[in-house]
């Protein structure tokens, strides 16, 4: 039996060799609460018991630590509705393993572990570039930049759909975050932003694929970018913010794919 290591950056994908998987029975593929569309629109799911821990840079400041919680407790509203649990529990952390020199897409290096997820302050303009998170040219008013990642190491064999998640951290670059295209956003979405992020964590893949033609199972974001109205559109997983905008809530599409994911057998 063959299998490999995957690590999933948004909606970028690295291959590592080796690995030893076991079984998931998780198959949102066939999950009655979606359409077509969005069948390949999953990752991994947190398969250990809930709540996961949560453990946060303690270089945020007071104020940037509050609105990333705020992230969290968006998502365990959601799983105290539908479960009666929360997802996530936030840990108090005085230091974290170091993160800055290891290397961001080796799985083996990445701190971490199944049941935990921690959120690191990486403001390194040199790491940044290099995950291609930021393409800057002669005009600095229209740099292209992300505010923040999930990096996820996943352990599949070629039998099994979405495999096993083994360690994820999100990382997230201040420098920015409320920005669009380098110029400052007309408002703070640090909230939108990290409560994408946390629905990465958990499994979920973007509302649509950003640049793709569509193949079939998952819609591109080019068919639904002009219809402000689109479930997809409006899902606090679209790939994209534009000025202005605030997305600090869970869309109905959001809650329907998280309950493919988690739903009760």
């Amino acid at each position: 039996m063959s299998c490999r290591r995957i690590l999933f950056l948004s909606l970028l994908v690295w291959s590592f060799p080796s690995c030893s998987p076991h079984k998931t029975n998780v198959d949102p593929v066939n999950c009655p609460l979606i359409s077509h569309d969005q069948k390949d629109s999953f990752e991994a799911p947190i398969q250990e018991e809930f709540p996961a821990k949560v453990w946060i840079d303690p270089r945020f400041t007071a104020e940037q630590r509050r609105l990333i919680v705020q992230g969290f407790e968006k998502w365990n509203a959601f799983g105290q509705e539908k479960e009666h649990k929360a997802f996530f529990e936030i840990q108090n952390a005085s230091s974290m393993v170091d993160f800055a020199s290891t290397d961001p897409t080796d799985c083996q290096s990445m701190p971490g572990s199944p049941d935990s997820i921690r959120v690191y302050l990486e403001n390194s303009e040199e790491r940044w570039t290099s995950l291609h998170l930021v393409e800057k040219n002669d005009d600095p008013t229209k740099v292209v930049s992300h505010p923040a990642i999930t990096l996820r190491c996943t352990v599949r064999n070629d039998t099994e759909n979405l495999g096993n998640l083994e360690k994820q951290v999100i990382l997230i670059n201040t420098n920015y975050l409320n920005k669009i295209n380098g110029k400052p956003s007309g408002v703070d979405q640090t909230v939108s932003v990290v409560t994408h992020e946390v629905g990465h964590s958990l499994g979920l893949k973007h509302s649509c694929q950003a640049g793709s033609n569509d193949n079939g199972n998952y819609i591109s974001c080019n068919n639904i970018n002009s219809n402000a109205a689109h479930p997809y559109r409006k899902a606090l997983m679209f790939p994209s913010l534009t000025s202005n905008e605030v997305k600090e809530d869970l869309s109905t599409n959001d809650k329907e794919r998280a309950n493919c994911l988690y739903r009760n057998e």
